[in-house]
């Protein structure tokens, strides 16, 4: 049966966990390609609008606590880690930085973003991140925009995530408001 249980580190995580495989195959056969959740086929105008005007707040929050610019002359690098459809890719290279994204499934770049997809490398997060680290690349920022809730271990992936920070470098990271006491109200009402 499964459950939901609270974690030694606070969080809450369903138990038992999907296999690497079965998360593998959710993802990049199901996830996207299905108008659920947050997710859409096909955004309208309104709503396409306001989903790129927050992937450029971001780009400007980040960019006003790192001080605007490039770093010894080169663009900054982003790693968006599970960048889905990759709205926050585009806001970021349209700022002006390099850019590389990691996720499940390349179809949510593709249905949404597909001039970023050459950016963007699909497979297993955790092996993703872990080839990134092998190569010496480094990022002056990092997110990670409601993907802890989806890995099989959120820890190592933080931890992974923090090896690839360049020193003084930004972490976005996310989460949804579940099990919260307000989430608890919202459902009452």
């Amino acid at each position: 049966m499964t459950q939901v249980v609270l974690h030694a580190l606070g969080y809450w995580e369903i138990q038992p966990r999907p296999s690497k495989e079965e998360l593998a195959a959710y993802y990049s056969r199901q996830y996207f390609q299905q108008a659920r959740g947050s997710y859409e086929l096909v955004y309208g105008d309104k709503e396409r609008a306001w989903i790129e005007a927050k992937s450029r707040l971001r780009v400007a929050i980040v960019e006003g606590h790192l001080g605007g610019g490039s770093t010894i002359g080169k663009p900054r690098a982003v790693l968006d880690v599970g960048c889905g459809e990759g709205f926050g890719l585009d806001a970021f290279q349209r700022a002006g930085w390099r850019v590389r994204g990691l996720d499940h499934s390349v179809a949510g770049v593709r249905a949404q973003n597909p001039h970023v997809e050459p950016f963007l490398a699909a497979g297993d997060v955790g092996d993703l991140m872990a080839a990134e680290l092998a190569s010496g690349n480094r990022y002056e920022c990092i997110t990670l925009i409601n993907v802890l809730e989806h890995v099989l271990d959120p820890v190592s992936l933080l931890a992974s995530a923090h090896e690839l920070l360049q020193p003084e470098g930004i972490f976005v990271v996310t989460v949804p408001n579940d099990f919260s006491e307000l989430q608890g109200l919202a459902r009452a009402e």
